[in-house]
């Protein structure tokens, strides 16, 4: 039996291949398991988990694997598979790190515009205190900076919001890649 098509048997109970370091057993019926995997299930029921026949006995099988053929194929495939997702991460890694940048920046120029809304108001309430008549016109033109602040302000906020969502999607992504990652090379181990 060659590694290409050893590759390709699968464990119908647990869903992965059965490999050489792997214990393998048949049943009566003809099916391939891992050997835990057929034990585990034939404890909870005596039929076979793939066709249901009943009262089924389990057998070890000592099979040959042909080591090298077809191997370097698969190896090179997830060797490419990986590559491909370790630039994916550092690509989203980079994204992550500017999108992070992004948003310290517009949260500094949020804090900025919250700082001199704040000072502008101070100085409404000392202007206040002040001749009215004569202060109108700086109070109307004062009240146009803060309208335009709270516009620039809350466009700022809605900025930062957005940019919260895209840093969140980023560090899902990521964490879903590293989790990729991590499954591609425990297999690959």
């Amino acid at each position: 039996m060659s590694n290409a098509s050893a590759a390709s048997i699968l464990c119908s109970i647990c869903l992965e291949h059965i490999t050489k370091a792997d214990t393998i057993c048949r049943t009566t019926c003809g099916h391939l398991f891992h050997l835990h995997c057929i034990q585990d299930c034939l404890l909870r029921s005596r039929d076979c988990p793939e066709c249901r026949e009943t009262d089924v006995q389990i057998y070890k099988l000592f099979p040959n694997f042909d080591e090298n053929e077809g191997g370097s194929c698969a190896m090179d495939e997830v060797q490419a598979k990986l590559q491909i997702c370790e630039s994916q991460a550092m690509d989203l890694a980079g994204q992550l790190n500017e999108a992070q940048n992004d948003f310290l920046q517009l949260q500094g120029q949020y804090t900025t515009a919250d700082v001199e809304i704040n000072k502008l108001k101070e100085e409404l309430s000392l202007y206040s205190e002040k001749n009215f008549m004569a202060l109108q016109g700086q109070y109307t033109e004062v009240e146009n900076k803060i309208r335009n602040l709270k516009k620039r302000n809350k466009y700022l906020s809605l900025q930062v919001a957005a940019k919260s969502k895209q840093l969140q999607r980023n560090i899902r992504t990521i964490s879903l890649l590293k989790r990729m990652f991590k499954k591609k090379k425990l297999k690959r181990a």
